[in-house]
């Protein structure tokens, strides 16, 4: 990403270019518009984010960490699902 740089008072300002789809821009934009937000405070704010956790706000994932190794241990169990045992459901507390 090209990035322009100045200097105002105490601190200095970068400037970050990039490329994204057209309509993508144009929805989120007005998405963001309609929430009373603009988008350099929402790529600022995100900026922030990383910089202060070190990790970045969202993640590219469909399942969380926990969901993840659930289905891990169900896949385990289904392929070797060893005795089945029936019970009522009255009697789920006490096994």
């Amino acid at each position: 990403m090209p990035t322009t740089t100045t200097s105002t008072g105490s601190r200095e300002k970068t400037q970050i270019s990039m490329v994204v789809d057209k309509a993508v821009k144009d929805k989120a934009y007005e998405n963001l518009k309609q929430a009373g937000l603009k988008p350099s405070d929402i790529f600022r704010d995100v900026l922030h984010y990383i910089a202060t956790t070190g990790e970045p706000p969202i993640k590219k994932e469909l399942l969380s960490a926990e969901d993840r190794e659930l289905l891990i241990e169900a896949k385990k169990v289904l392929a070797n699902p060893g005795k089945i045992t029936r019970v009522k459901i009255d009697d789920l507390d006490k096994l």
